[in-house]
């Protein structure tokens, strides 16, 4: 939404999303899915990164990329990761510059091996007793329960209004997560 994009965590990023939410479909190598908020993340952290505004990024720049999204590939893991992806031209080969939809491919396969995304989709299983993928009220009550907290249900509210971002009532995995990694 333009509310998210006039946030930037990136200020001079260039934010052209709108084109890769409409026709942004994963690859066959990108098994897992990106949130609307992880393409928004990942666009902004690019366009900041291009340093040359011609929507590529070069392995020193995609290095700092991953850092300032707080992943810490080795350089070999680097290189490693972007022959897996680059898909064009001969010289992009030689230079070894990644574009936008092979950084999506770079970053969804990252996500998918990621130990904390990993903890965190199991934290969330764990919560959500029904599987419907949103967390409710009472769910998160009996679950704090198990675990032998005593909440009130006043308190079990005060948290679902804290991570509920868009007043569903419910909390989805996408707000979950923003609500695990604000505390």
């Amino acid at each position: 939404s333009q509310a998210q994009l006039s946030e930037c965590a990136y200020p001079n990023a260039r934010l052209s999303l709108r084109p890769y939410l409409i026709y942004f479909k994963p690859t066959k190598t990108m098994s897992h899915h990106l949130t609307e908020s992880q393409l928004i993340e990942f666009r902004q952290a690019f366009s900041w990164f291009d340093r040359k505004n011609q929507g590529l990024i070069t392995p020193q720049d995609l290095e700092e990329c991953l850092n300032a999204l707080g992943f810490y590939p080795h350089k070999s893991q680097l290189s490693q990761m972007i022959e897996s992806v680059i898909s064009d031209t001969q010289m992009e080969r030689e230079i070894q510059c990644v574009d936008f939809p092979e950084f999506l491919s770079m970053m969804s396969k990252v996500l998918e091996t990621s130990d904390a995304s990993i903890e965190l989709k199991n934290a969330f299983e764990f919560l959500d007793f029904n599987g419907d993928g949103e967390l409710e009220t009472d769910e998160l009550h009996m679950a704090l329960q198990a675990l032998g907290e005593d909440y009130s249900l006043e308190e079990i509210q005060e948290m679902m209004d804290f991570a509920d971002f868009d007043s569903s009532g419910t909390i989805s995995f996408d707000e979950f997560v923003k609500m695990m990694l604000s505390t």
